[in-house]
């Protein structure tokens, strides 16, 4: 996934079955730091918590925007199963795009479940957070 150039967008990335998550793991593999929020969306469509708001830069930590890391956004326990997760970034005043390559869950076991996009950044552009 990768947004456009200084813009806000979202994606939605679904899991082929629901999941006691411990975390949602989140790729980026340029502009670290884009990601404003998290959100884990129930099979009735309704959004159940924010999970991460206005993350700070990761130059505030004194990691380097331009390489790459695994983001872990903790989920809380009373969230009890993750199937679909809405991410919004925002590159604005960046000077270029954030870039996910990859969204995944790990369980408090340590499995791992890979994500596929459900509504792409083309198609978000423009939509209603």
């Amino acid at each position: 996934m990768s947004a456009g150039s200084g813009t806000a967008d979202w994606v939605v990335v679904g899991f082929d079955k629901a999941v006691t998550a411990a975390t949602i793991d989140l790729y980026e593999t340029y502009q670290m730091g884009c990601v404003t929020e998290v959100i884990v969306i129930d099979r009735g469509g309704e959004r159940d918590q924010h999970l991460e708001r206005n993350r700070p830069d990761s130059s505030d930590d004194g990691g380097d925007v331009d390489s790459s890391r695994l983001f872990a956004v903790p989920v809380p326990s009373s969230i009890k199963s993750v199937q679909r997760v809405k991410i919004h970034v925002d590159s604005t005043g960046k000077g270029s795009w954030a870039c996910l390559d990859a969204v995944g869950l790990t369980t408090s076991t340590g499995k791992n479940h890979l994500g596929h996009v459900i509504v792409p950044v083309a198609a978000s552009m423009g939509a209603a957070a």
